[in-house]
């Protein structure tokens, strides 16, 4: 006796709903793998940031106070400033090869940029001075003197606060004491006057003594700039909503620092209109619809003196 026997497949239904629910499956893997990945970036920033903020407060351990400067290039400077340059994107290093080219008709750093400057000895990675958010990242590796194949990309995301780190005051830039980018200056403000100094906004924080609060004063931020290299200090405008430097937005507006104690911090901005006017202006513009976002930054760039409840305007 013979016995059939019935093969029961899929019907259609079946397959979209099994198809259906690996679709969801997937989908819920990518948003907690993204999750993930984001979380790690975030900590890998941070970690980087304490170490840049950790190597200006060791630093000025062990040069009697002084703390680095936001500097990076420029000519004139005293000796004593170019030795508290933080990085020296300017020049030739000890071997005569530059340490900044010209690629592409952008100013690109090059590896010894990091390797000269004051930070470099208590990290002694170039990798800290990167954000693993940072786009414009090039290879490491390849940044170095006489490489035909450059591309002008970048090798650092982070800037140093203008405000920190000076002998005169915001980025030791002669400009400012004139009132560059309508920089404040009261009457009779003279960076030659030793006692008292009467310059409000341009004024000296060469040591940590001369830093009202090291917890809560930035010292490193991301920055990004559309012309490459990150020039000179970080800062804002001091008493309107003038965006000199904007920070960099590539973290969905969570804006992660470090502050002069080494300590780290972030501040969330909320503007959505802010990126856009980057785009079209890059620096020095003001930008009215982020005012909120202006006033957190303003805050941690020289507490008790700039950002404080006793401080005129904003």
């Amino acid at each position: 006796m013979s016995v059939s026997k019935t093969i029961r497949a899929f019907t259609l239904i079946e397959l979209l709903v099994v198809i259906a629910i690996i679709g969801i499956l997937i989908g819920i893997v990518t948003v907690v793998a993204g999750k993930v990945m984001n979380q790690s970036h975030n900590a890998n920033d941070l970690a980087n940031l304490r170490l840049l903020g950790t190597a200006t407060w060791s630093h000025a351990t062990d040069h009697k106070g002084r703390l680095l400067s936001s500097r990076s290039e420029g000519s004139g400077h005293p000796q004593d400033i170019v030795d508290r340059f933080w990085i020296r994107s300017y020049g030739t290093d000890t071997n005569g090869d530059p340490r900044m080219v010209n690629v592409q008709g952008q100013a690109t750093e090059l590896l010894a940029t990091l390797r000269d400057g004051a930070a470099f000895p208590y990290i002694g990675d170039v990798r800290v001075f990167t954000s693993p958010f940072d786009p414009t990242i090039g290879i490491l590796e390849e940044f170095v003197a006489d490489n035909p194949n450059l591309k002008p990309h970048r090798i650092r995301s982070y800037a140093f606060n203008a405000l920190v780190g000076c002998k005169w005051g915001a980025d030791d830039h002669w400009g400012f004491h004139q009132g560059a980018q309508n920089w404040p200056i009261e009457p009779g403000c003279n960076i030659w006057t030793p006692t008292p100094h009467i310059c409000k906004y341009f004024l000296p924080t060469e040591t940590i003594s001369q830093i009202p609060q090291p917890g809560g004063t930035m010292v490193a931020i991301g920055e990004q700039d559309m012309w490459g290299r990150n020039l000179g200090g970080f800062t804002l405008h001091p008493t309107q909503m003038k965006w000199i430097d904007v920070p960099a937005l590539w973290n969905d507006g969570l804006i992660n620092m470090s502050f002069v104690d080494g300590s780290t911090g972030a501040i969330q901005f909320e503007s959505k209109g802010l990126e856009e006017a980057w785009r079209e202006y890059e620096h020095d513009f003001f930008y009215t619809d982020a005012e909120d976002d202006y006033r957190k930054i303003r805050k941690v760039l020289l507490p008790g003196v700039i950002g404080n409840v006793l401080d005129v305007g904003y």
